[in-house]
This record gives structure tokens, sequence and C-alpha cells, in this order.
């Protein structure tokens, strides 16, 4: 992120989680009854926020294993309802390769 430049609305929103007393500025903003430029009020304090090296905490979510799961089984059952010689790492003869007897 780069704090030389103006911050967008999302993250000094995010920054209000550090520092509530934001929300008497952020808060009309969201309520959609003050326009993006009354945010310039608190984009000094949201800068110190961010270069004091505070992030909003990582939302909790699915672990690697999880997100694979689906796939993993969706592959098995894709396997598992091919013809034999259709499965993978299994080659059947075209039409033309086959010799005449």
């Amino acid at each position: 992120m780069d704090l030389t430049q103006r911050l967008p609305s999302d993250v000094i929103v995010t920054a209000v989680q550090a520092d509530p007393e934001m929300l008497t500025v952020v808060g009309p903003y969201q309520a959609m009854l003050a326009p993006p430029g009354s945010l310039d009020a608190v984009q000094a304090r949201a800068r110190e926020i961010y270069a004091s090296g505070w992030r909003p905490p990582i939302p909790p979510g699915p672990s690697r294993q999880e997100l694979a799961a689906p796939v993993t089984a969706t592959r098995s059952r894709q396997t598992d309802a091919m013809p034999a010689g259709d499965a993978p790492g299994q080659s059947t003869p075209t039409a033309g390769s086959q010799r005449a007897a």
C-alpha cells in the first residue's frame, strides 16, 4: 500500500477497526449520507494507522485441503464413471490404428 498517495475509501473504512473514533466521519459515508470527499477529514489518521504497521485481521476461511476436497471428489467420480480404457493413463486404439485381421 502506497501511503504517499490518497487512500481509497475502502482502506479508510477498514481503518475504523483500529480507531473506532473515525466512525464519526466514516459512519455517515457508509450510510450514504456523506459524499466520498468527507473521508478527507480522516485521511491523515488512516495513513498513521497503516504507517504504524497495523493491518486488518485476515478473515477465517477454508483450508487448502477443504478447498481441494470438492475438486478431488468430482475428479474421482468422473474417473469411476469412465468406461474401461478411458480412465486417465490408459489408452484405447483409435479407429485407424487397428490392423485388419
